[in-house]
């Protein structure tokens, strides 16, 4: 298994979240299997669908990806928690969580955990205090 990015994928990207984005979906993409029934490929949802970057296509087990430079912590930065509250309601669970620790200087994978969707209940997910008014994303 490859866990070097192609770097082609973030061409014409100046941002660099942007571009660590393109990188991370696309090894994710690539090299990912579905952990639920085996498959050996991942549909991928357009960008910005809530609680949801990748499915399979076999079984319809859903796949969030979460990604950075630092190592996880005990917790785990997400969007916005009503949709996930929301999603975990409606469906009975959530999607599971894959967590890409990837290595910036080499702009290569380090680490992947994944973390069942079961694992992920309402008593879990932590309300983040909403963003203030001249915060770079209010109001998105």
């Amino acid at each position: 298994m490859r866990l070097d990015f192609d770097l082609a994928l973030a061409e014409g990207y100046r941002s660099g979240a942007q571009r660590a984005r393109r990188l991370t979906e696309g090894w994710f993409a690539a090299a990912m299997y579905c952990v639920a029934c085996g498959a050996e490929t991942l549909g991928q949802h357009a960008n910005n669908a809530r609680a949801n970057d990748f499915f399979c296509r076999v079984c319809g087990a859903s796949f969030e990806l979460k990604s950075g430079r630092k190592p996880f912590g005990a917790t785990v930065p997400d969007g916005a928690y009503g949709t996930m509250i929301e999603r975990l309601e409606r469906q009975g669970g959530g999607p599971h969580l894959a967590l890409l620790h990837y290595c910036g200087d080499r702009l290569a994978v380090r680490d992947l955990l994944i973390v069942p969707g079961s694992f992920l209940t309402r008593d879990v997910i932590l309300r983040r205090p909403p963003l203030g008014p001249h915060a770079r994303r209010a109001g998105w």
